[in-house]
């Protein structure tokens, strides 16, 4: 995905019958790409701009914690 993103105007994400389309910046951000997949999600940018994307482990309340 990062060689486009400088090309593109626009992205659509479809997942579990959910949607979010818009500008890049936008749509491809922890809050939205978490909302989409009902999963937390965190949305990471590097100095050069770069997109990394990582799934989060749900918090499981832990009986010993």
């Amino acid at each position: 995905m990062n060689p486009l993103l400088p090309h593109i105007d626009h992205v659509l994400y479809v997942a579990q019958g959910k949607l979010a389309m818009g500008e890049p910046a936008e749509i491809i951000t922890s809050e939205s790409l978490s909302r989409i997949y009902s999963s937390p999600v965190e949305v990471l940018r590097d100095s050069r701009g770069r997109v990394f994307v990582v799934g989060l482990e749900e918090e499981v309340s832990h009986p010993h914690g």
